[in-house]
């Protein structure tokens, strides 16, 4: 109830937080500061201007519980890739990983492939030299025909 009266009510004095906690949930908490610093239960920030975005017109920060200081988004030393590069370095690995996994099965499927291919033939030879197909043939015709074999 407070978050909405703080969000409807005093919204010109109003300042958002996002905070992480310790168990990685987002909460999103309107506050109003007091001498330039906001407290979220025992956590509490200073308001830094370089590290507060706006948001719907309202100064938003992000701030997690393992800091003392609100997170600047913007802050490029600590990231590992750029955003760019993220789609070349996915499509890379896809196509590493789809290589890598045929030459890992290619023999397992052509041995499945050749041992199926043998076993037709193996049926077919059986089915043909063993005057099946004669008898087979015989009794669809004379099912056709409505008569008894």
């Amino acid at each position: 109830m407070n978050n909405f009266i703080i969000k409807n009510f005093f919204k010109k004095t109003a300042v958002k937080v996002i905070f992480t906690g310790e168990d990685k949930r987002i909460k999103i908490i309107w506050t109003i500061p007091k001498n330039n610093h906001i407290t979220v239960g025992n956590h509490a920030w200073e308001i830094i201007p370089e590290k507060t975005f706006i948001h719907a017109g309202i100064p938003t920060i992000f701030v997690n519980s393992r800091t003392a200081e609100p997170l600047d988004t913007l802050d490029l030393t600590k990231v590992v890739m750029k955003s760019n590069n993220f789609e070349k370095i996915v499509n890379q690995s896809v196509a590493s990983d789809m290589f890598d996994s045929v030459k890992k099965h290619n023999g397992e499927q052509l041995m499945i492939i050749i041992g199926i291919g043998m076993l037709i033939a193996v049926g077919y030879v059986i089915f043909k030299f063993n005057g099946l197909e004669q008898i087979i043939t015989d009794f669809i015709n004379s099912q056709a025909a409505g008569g008894a074999v």
